[in-house]
């Protein structure tokens, strides 16, 4: 339940995140030369971060390894449906 309740709270920040960051890469990045990003390409960003980060499942638990690797797969596979939904925005007409 846990899990469920980590990516309801992903998907649900993940707008404001990408409004965050947006204004961030503006303040900070864009000074130095680079060019500025919209907040789609923010929160594609804040996925690519997630899926480098690592993902934890607890230890404390006795869930054995089989269902700890399910878990880390679908989070995976969560992000990387959450990424084409990204990208789905960007490359839109």
């Amino acid at each position: 339940m846990k899990v469920l309740t980590a990516i309801a709270l992903a998907i649900a920040t993940m707008p404001l995140f990408g409004v965050v960051l947006r204004s961030l890469w503006a303040w900070f990045v864009v000074p130095l030369g680079v060019p500025p990003i919209g907040i789609a390409h923010a929160v594609g960003l804040s996925v690519v971060v997630a899926v480098f980060k690592s993902i934890r499942v607890d230890d404390d638990d006795e869930t054995g390894p089989v269902v700890k690797a399910i878990i880390v797969a679908v989070v995976l596979m969560v992000l990387w449906g959450m990424g084409w939904a990204v990208h789905l925005v960007m490359v839109a007409p």
